[in-house]
């Protein structure tokens, strides 16, 4: 019981200071050209959805600087070390900080989203974006803006069709 918690939060505590300070290192040499080759096929694969997610991550962040330093924050509904494997191989471990990543496996989103919201204080703001209806619903309940990720091109919320412009318009008008 309690020694193998305690295995598991010092497992945990290596794996995250492996993401924090040793994530470019694990990708030096052939290992960098492999997840090179790995991310470019998966982001030709999914007609350009890493590139366009990355972007779109990177416009929030810009749209928020005006008030005060953005934080991003990842809830997945994966385990922590994938997610963290996952962040680093689609070259996203540079805006999610391993301290900002949460899973909602066992409790769920709006728990993750409200355990956020406390630690960060009441005076911060929040913007949810996501592919799931737990998500949304979270967000809702929260009154947190919420910008989808939807892949259908024929939608005006695409992932594909989201502009810089067009992410600070939706947060303009979910903050006024």
């Amino acid at each position: 019981g309690l020694d193998l918690m305690r295995l598991t939060a010092y497992r945990l505590r290596r794996i995250r200071q492996l993401y924090k300070y040793q994530a470019g290192y694990m990708l030096e040499g052939e290992v960098e050209q492999v997840c090179a080759d790995l991310y470019a096929r998966t982001d030709c694969v999914t007609g350009g959805w890493l590139t366009h997610a990355k972007r779109l991550v990177q416009a929030v962040q810009r749209a928020s600087k005006d008030r005060g330093a953005p934080v991003c924050v990842l809830v997945s509904a994966g385990q922590i070390v994938p997610t963290l494997a996952k962040l680093i191989l689609f070259q996203l471990h540079e805006i999610f900080p391993s301290e900002n990543v949460y899973s909602s496996r066992r409790d769920g989103k709006l728990k993750c989203f409200e355990t956020i919201a406390q630690r960060f204080g009441p005076g911060s703001r929040f913007v949810a974006i996501g592919d799931g209806r737990e998500e949304r619903q979270a967000a809702r309940t929260l009154s947190w803006p919420f910008i989808p990720i939807e892949l259908d091109l024929k939608n005006e919320d695409s992932v594909f069709n989201l502009t810089p412009k067009k992410v600070v318009q939706k947060l303009e008008a979910s903050s006024g």
